[in-house]
């Protein structure tokens, strides 16, 4: 055990750099927190660790290498998690929802449940780089592949799930603090402009190799 732990140590903590960090899962699973409560972002929260093993080891086993080879599919899976999160800043913003996030009766919005939280992750670029990284450490394990993909599925579950229970928890904590109408604006004008920054950071490695952007860049007057 003790030999485990020594070996998997590098491995939990790029997994918890990784994991309690700001990213997509965090940021949703705290709005969660705020409009539903934790009890009932638990779905939610057990979705994105279930996703993150599954992907890892994916992953491990190789199937990952053969997905990420393509540079298309990647883009696309990059740019529909930029959307998603574009379209969430809509929400807290209220341009498509006449409801505040901390649960108003009016709001007939939900958490997301279980089987989208696993789907959305393997649209999500951070648990896709968290999975390539934690399998270029596995393949130095002294151990056979299903041993050392065990030990990662493992390890980032036991890692994983606090880090991502604490954003939960935080958003909890602020659902009692955001009852006076002007904090909360404050805040939903906040964490908006945090998603939309995050949605941008996402897609930017896209948007950077496209066409118009190399136009742009030979051509800067032309848009003018």
């Amino acid at each position: 055990m003790n030999q485990i732990l020594i070996i998997a140590f590098p491995l939990m903590v790029m997994m918890f750099v990784s994991s309690i960090t700001p990213g997509p899962n965090n940021l949703m699973l705290m709005l969660a927190g705020i409009r539903f409560g934790f009890a009932r972002t638990l779905p939610h929260l057990m979705g994105v660790t279930v996703g993150a093993v599954l992907i890892i080891c994916l992953t491990c086993a190789g199937l990952g290498a053969l997905l990420l080879g393509h540079s298309q599919v990647v883009d696309c899976m990059t740019i529909a998690c930029a959307l998603y999160l574009l379209w969430m800043a809509t929400r807290i913003l209220g341009l498509k929802g006449r409801s505040d996030p901390t649960g108003d009766r009016a709001d007939r919005s939900r958490p997301m449940r279980f089987h989208e939280a696993v789907l959305f992750q393997f649209v999500n670029p951070k648990v896709w780089t968290m999975a390539v990284a934690a399998s270029g450490i596995a393949a130095r394990f002294p151990y056979p592949p299903a041993v050392s993909m065990t030990v990662v599925g493992m390890t980032t579950a036991l890692v994983n799930t606090p880090c991502i229970a604490l954003w939960a928890a935080c958003g909890k904590i602020l659902r009692r603090r955001l009852e006076d109408a002007r904090n909360r604006r404050f805040f939903n004008g906040s964490l908006a402009l945090l998603v939309l920054l995050t949605a941008v950071w996402i897609a930017w490695p896209v948007l950077a190799r496209s066409p118009a952007w190399a136009a742009m860049r030979v051509h800067p007057n032309a848009a003018l």
